[in-house]
């Protein structure tokens, strides 16, 4: 190879490296470029998996949308169970109270899809002095009730499309008894 061959070579190699070269005067030195490629790899990866939350957490998961993660290797709770899920009430149904007496019954329920919506039966009557309270513990029939009897009526949970429901009797004491 002639000394022209040569130096053509060496300015060939020269220029394709300068092309290679991903951060011109960056001041990154050779053993720093590794650790700035996992350093951007993480980066992306966080991201990725930021999007992901977004999604599972706020778009709705109609027919077709996916959710990410895990929840691709199993099915969902949608295509397990179609249709609208009923929260289950799992309050007691029988409580006594006593007439003057602060009372507290807590509405517990489970399952359904979203935020609970507690009613009472169209025809339904609480016992006079009470009624549906927030509480720490969440939301109940509470208040001093004013007069004895029985008093039984039927709650509804609301939660997302589905429905549940509990016919519960609360005995109301005369004072002193």
């Amino acid at each position: 190879m002639s000394h022209a061959a040569a130096a053509h070579s060496e300015t060939e190699v020269q220029s394709h490296e300068e092309h290679l070269e991903i951060w011109p005067d960056a001041g990154i030195t050779e053993t720093a470029k590794p650790v700035a490629w996992w350093l951007l790899l993480l980066y992306i990866g966080f991201t990725a998996g930021l999007c992901m939350a977004y999604w599972n957490q706020f778009v709705e998961h109609e027919a077709g949308y996916p959710k990410f993660g895990a929840g691709w290797l199993h099915k969902s709770e949608e295509q397990q169970y179609p249709g609208k899920i009923d929260p289950v009430i799992r309050t007691q149904a029988e409580a006594t109270w006593q007439v003057g007496q602060e009372a507290e019954l807590v509405l517990r329920a489970e399952g359904g899809r979203g935020g609970q919506v507690w009613t009472l039966g169209d025809d339904d009557v609480l016992p006079p002095g009470t009624g549906f309270v927030e509480t720490e513990a969440g939301v109940a029939i509470a208040g001093t009730p004013t007069k004895a009897g029985e008093y039984r009526f039927t709650i509804f949970c609301r939660s997302g499309q589905g429905e549940g429901q509990k016919t519960i009797t609360i005995e109301v004491k005369a004072a002193g008894q």
